[in-house]
């Protein structure tokens, strides 16, 4: 096993991601049970749990989960609505094996691929490498291996039987969800692997369900909610003193600002260029112009056109970015293909323009970032016409569409 750093400055062992290095005999079953599993997959994980499902995406979990916060904040409601973002502490390493076993049964696995699976995971014997030395085995009580090609989608199923525990007080009415149009689809939860985001009215009975689900759901799998890092929001509209007496019901705190999640910035407006300062930091540090004395021209235009189709790509994929940001990103580009240091005046020996047309037409190839943005976020308009079916899709043509193609929609 490897510890990788999660952050810059480490202070305490948390802070470290353990990644399990699996022998090959092992790896090898894990891909053969995998294979066999992900075609069956869409048919078993209920629609709103997005990690490891083939042709679910998590730029998909990221609009759902923007076009929900924006309700919540506006709900003009009288009671008002409530979303919370739950963290699971070291969520991998915490799962029973008892649990993972009925888990599995209740989902119709066959025995012997259960007793394969919790064979293999009662007779490994963990080393850690640290600091280039290996230090003594232990053999773990507990918890999933990260690193282990099944180990992502043995936790989807640990997960789904929160999904189900949801959909059983919908279905019997005790859990109140939102609703974010007329007709539209109701939304009670959202899952991406560990991130849980949960959605109700914001009263004191749903606060009164939701704990103690939290809890019951803990303590079976073996999970721990990290009450510091889970956070929820409310409407506008719900008074201080129910925010106070729902903070003491959920043991979670408020906040006005839900921050990030999946990595993309959930906003209560248009997107900011501060939204997007982290992007733009790791740009320029992968283009800083000192680089540039290192390379020749070959070189940094394959490393323009790398940057531009790695680092911004998964925010543009759900977001439009404000143009000071794609202004920003082009500026950066022409900087490292022409300037011999940071700070300084350059010349440019052939225009913006031309830079980024094709190569069949003269240009180098260099993609704009604005008509990146466009053609990226043209997938989701392909998925509206062609994919009715998805969750995201359904939401966003009942609250926008009414139920009309996009190509009729006026605006």
């Amino acid at each position: 096993m490897v510890l990788l750093p999660k952050v810059n400055h480490l202070v305490s062992l948390k802070e470290f991601r353990p990644i399990s290095l699996c022998n090959v005999a092992w790896k090898v079953i894990s891909k053969v049970i995998v294979a066999r599993l992900q075609p069956f997959l869409q048919g078993v994980i209920g629609p709103f749990q997005g990690s490891f499902i083939p042709g679910r995406r998590t730029c998909d979990h990221s609009i759902i989960a923007q076009e929900a916060f924006h309700f919540v904040r506006k709900d003009g409601s009288g009671v008002g609505s409530l979303a919370l973002k739950i963290d699971l502490e070291k969520a991998y390493d915490r799962v029973r094996r008892e649990f993972l076993e009925s888990t599995l049964m209740q989902f119709g696995f066959p025995t012997i691929i259960i007793q394969l699976i919790i064979w293999g995971l009662k007779n490994s014997s963990i080393s850690l490498l640290w600091n280039g030395s290996t230090l003594p085995s232990f053999v773990p009580s507990r918890g999933l291996r990260q690193g282990d090609p099944l180990s992502p989608y043995l936790f989807v199923f640990c997960m789904e039987r929160l999904s189900l525990r949801i959909s059983e007080l919908l279905q019997v009415g005790l859990w109140k969800p939102i609703q974010l149009s007329p007709g539209g689809l109701p939304l009670s939860h959202l899952f991406f692997a560990d991130d849980i985001l949960l959605f109700c009215q914001a009263s004191e009975d749903q606060a009164r369900l939701v704990a103690p689900l939290l809890e019951e759901f803990s303590r079976s799998p073996g999970l721990r909610v990290n009450l510091t890092k889970s956070k929820f929001v409310s409407s506008r509209r719900v008074s201080q003193r129910r925010i106070d007496t729902l903070e003491g019901l959920l043991g979670i705190s408020y906040t006005a600002q839900i921050g990030k999640y999946l990595g993309v910035p959930i906003t209560h407006g248009q997107p900011r260029c501060a939204d997007f300062y982290d992007v733009m930091d790791k740009i320029q540090g992968r283009l800083a112009a000192w680089k540039a004395k290192l390379l020749n021209k070959a070189g940094k235009l394959c490393l323009v056109k790398s940057t531009i189709s790695s680092i911004p790509v998964y925010s543009m994929k759900s977001l439009w970015l404000p143009q000071a940001v794609c202004n920003r990103i082009d500026q950066v580009c022409r900087r490292m293909l022409w300037a011999k240091a940071d700070n300084t005046r350059f010349w440019s020996p052939v225009s913006w323009d031309v830079v980024t047309q094709s190569k069949e037409l003269g240009g180098l190839g260099v993609r704009e970032a604005r008509r990146v943005n466009v053609s990226l976020l043209g997938k989701l308009v392909w998925d509206l016409l062609s994919d009715p079916q998805k969750p995201w899709v359904q939401l966003l043509s009942n609250l926008y569409l009414h139920g009309d193609s996009i190509l009729c929609a006026q605006n």
